[in-house]
């Protein structure tokens, strides 16, 4: 069968390849509420992976210097509290919807009736 695409010239020139980084693969287990805490402090900075906030993206721009660790004001530590409590409230609200049947996927509706 002929090649659909006959200009690979691209390709051979290494165009079109995902450049190799040497990253090291680590897996972490935090509360979820410390993986709150953390998804915040990302999306304040505006690092995101697709439309989420990105921890390991923080992690990274903090081990190559470009965010710097210092010790939390007693000020702050009070608005990471709201924050979370905030945004535990929503999630809470979020999965209370979930759980009504008019908001459940159409995949879940048929698993019920069944």
């Amino acid at each position: 069968m002929a090649n659909p695409n006959p200009n690979i010239s691209g390709l051979e020139k290494g165009r079109g390849k995902r450049p190799k980084e040497d990253n090291e693969s680590i897996s972490m287990r935090l509360p979820s509420k410390t993986c709150l805490v953390l998804e915040d402090i990302a999306e304040e900075y505006g690092i995101y992976y697709g439309d989420k906030p990105w921890i390991s993206g923080l992690l990274r721009k903090i081990g190559e210097g470009e965010l710097m660790v210092v010790p939390a004001s007693p000020d702050t530590k009070e608005n990471i509290k709201k924050r979370l409590q905030e945004r535990t409230e929503k999630g809470k609200i979020i999965r209370e919807r979930m759980n009504l049947k008019k908001f459940r996927p159409t995949t879940q509706r048929k698993k019920n009736k069944q």
